[in-house]
């Protein structure tokens, strides 16, 4: 099976301020330290295209994540500490069902934490992709 060589997706392009030192420098070859740290490399249109589709995917993880928080933030606003119920089932079809407010209360403070965890990480990887 071959792999494809991407090295045709990106093409590097000198900032301002390496092309106007180059010239300033009179046509000499800046070094490599000079030329690693003054170069962008920008991507073609077609890996654009790609980055856009995994952003949309991001961008979809951060709101199904985000509509699950304010859907246990519901939950835990409504209840009144009388009439909880948590109850577990698996495939198997055995159920486990608990009406302790206490640790239904621990529950969903776990739960609530590892939400909130989930979508600061969704929202960092939106913050930092670039298209």
């Amino acid at each position: 099976m071959k792999t494809q060589n991407r090295s045709h997706d990106y093409k590097e392009v000198k900032t301002l301020k390496a092309a106007t030192a180059e010239k300033a420098k009179g046509e000499t070859t800046p070094t490599k330290e000079e030329t690693k740290a003054e170069t962008v490399i920008v991507p073609t249109a077609a890996q654009r295209l790609i980055n856009a589709q995994k952003f949309a995917i991001l961008g979809t993880k951060f709101e199904q994540l985000k509509a699950k928080g304010d859907a246990l933030e519901r939950f835990i606003l409504s209840n009144d500490g009388t009439r909880e119920k948590l109850t577990l089932s698996n495939q198997e079809g055995f159920i486990f069902e608990i009406s302790n407010t206490m640790t239904i209360s621990k529950v969903l403070g776990v739960v609530k934490e590892d939400v909130n965890t989930l979508i600061q990480k969704a929202e960092t990887q939106i913050m930092e992709f670039t298209i």
